[in-house]
C-alpha cells in the first residue's frame, strides 16, 4: 500500500471522512478493494457527518455531478442539520442541534454554535460567527467578521455590519 492509501485510511480511522469518501478518493489513487468499516469508537460524535436521503439525492442529481454539499472537513455535531442546497466550506464546524436552513449562502469556513439556527435565504459573510444558541431571522446578512453572541436574536432581513458584535 501506498502512503496517499494509507493517508486515506488514517484519516478514515479517525473520523476526519467517511467511508464513502475513503472510497473515493482510493479509487482516484488507482483502485483497492472494499474500504473497512472504521470501529464505532473510532469516530468522535462531533465530528460525524450524516447525510440524508434527501442530501444523497441532491449529491447525485446529474446537474450536479461531482458537487458535496458539505465539504470533506466539516465538524457537525451531533443533530446539526445542513440544507442539503447549502454549500459548507471546507474547515467550518457547525454545532450539535444547529439548524442551517434552505437557500443560506456561507462565503467562507465558519462556526455555527450548538443549538444555532440559521434561517432561510441569509447570508454569511466572510470571518463572521454565529454562537451557541444564536437565532439567525430569515433574509438576514451577517456581514464580513461581525460576531453574534450566544443567544442573541437577529430579526428577519436586518443587516449586521462588518466587524460588528450583535
Amino acid at each position: 500500500m501506498n502512503t496517499d492509501s494509507e493517508r486515506v485510511l488514517g484519516m478514515l480511522s479517525e473520523g476526519k471522512i467517511t467511508v464513502d469518501e475513503a472510497e473515493r478518493l482510493l479509487e482516484a489513487l488507482g483502485g483497492h478493494g472494499p474500504t473497512p468499516d472504521p470501529a464505532p469508537d473510532s469516530i468522535p460524535e462531533t465530528e460525524t457527518r450524516e447525510h440524508s436521503d434527501d442530501e444523497e439525492r441532491q449529491r447525485n442529481r446529474s446537474d450536479d455531478a461531482g458537487r458535496d454539499p458539505i465539504g470533506p472537513v466539516v465538524k457537525m455535531g451531533v443533530g446539526a442539520f445542513v440544507s442539503p442546497d447549502v454549500q459548507v466550506p471546507t474547515g467550518s464546524a457547525i454545532g450539535t442541534g444547529a439548524f442551517v436552513d434552505t437557500g443560506v449562502v456561507i462565503q467562507s469556513a465558519i462556526n455555527i454554535g450548538n443549538g444555532a439556527y440559521v434561517g432561510e435565504g441569509t447570508q454569511l459573510r466572510k470571518g463572521c460567527e454565529i454562537g451557541s444558541g444564536a437565532y439567525i431571522g430569515e433574509r438576514a446578512v451577517i456581514g464580513e467578521g461581525a460576531k453574534i453572541r450566544s443567544g442573541s436574536q437577529v430579526p428577519d432581513g436586518k443587516n449586521i455590519p462588518p466587524g460588528s458584535v450583535w
